[in-house]
């Protein structure tokens, strides 16, 4: 998975991990020479594609994961009408916990934990995290909200002295993330696409959200 750069001082939202199958493969090769490779057995092997036009090879680029905001709209439009209630809906950006590729997350908890009724993460994916923790450190972001409840769980019982649950008294729910000295303001939500949540409860993250920027005093008229 390659990430853009992301978007600075702005809402980061968090999810698991990005999806992924062999419809959305096929779907993005259509109309490009290269439909034959669809195979997700060997697609990521980094072979020569012998049944390319002119062994041309074919790269899945770095829009890609642009793009994908258009394609997967139940996910990402929630996201979205948040982004614009708060008056970030051009800035806002998207990460995931885990680089891995993988469209049923129910797999994933036998994969990540040390042990099926423990909380703490292997070593390949204490790294993926590692590497997400970089990726926010990158946007620097003035709030983040982790919109899936397996991530928000990884994110609270996984980084040590990192989080701060509950850090904010005026704000009830509210945590901080520690980068080097600054504290970022988290929300550990569980999540917004899938009809996982009522109206109430987005209204309320919403709100909360308006809040925390306005104790930003971050002025969202002028950006």
């Amino acid at each position: 998975m390659v990430y853009p750069k992301p978007n600075k001082q702005t809402i980061l939202f968090i999810g698991l991990n990005p999806s992924f199958s062999e419809p959305d493969v096929r779907n993005h090769l259509r109309d490009t020479g290269h439909e034959k490779c669809a195979d997700c057995s060997t697609l990521f092997h980094f072979q020569e594609c012998r049944t390319c036009p002119n062994d041309e090879p074919f790269v899945i680029s770095k829009d890609e994961y642009s793009e994908a905001r258009e394609q997967y709209k139940r996910y990402f439009n929630p996201l979205k009408h948040v982004a614009k209630e708060v008056g970030l809906e051009k800035e806002f950006d998207h990460i995931d916990i885990f680089m891995w590729r993988e469209k049923n997350a129910s797999e994933l908890p036998e994969m990540i934990y040390t042990n099926p009724y423990g909380r703490c993460l292997s070593p390949f994916w204490l790294e993926q995290l590692k590497l997400c923790k970089l990726l926010i450190k990158e946007a620097n972001p003035l709030c983040i909200v982790v919109v899936n409840k397996m991530a928000s769980e990884i994110l609270a019982f996984n980084s040590g002295s990192e989080v701060i649950l509950n850090a904010k008294k005026d704000f009830p729910g509210v945590n901080e993330i520690m980068l080097g000295r600054k504290k970022i303001p988290t929300i550990f939500f569980k999540q917004l696409s899938g009809g996982g949540t009522t109206m109430q409860e987005k209204e309320d993250l919403i709100f909360t959200i308006q809040e925390l920027l306005k104790g930003l005093k971050v002025n969202l008229v002028k950006r």
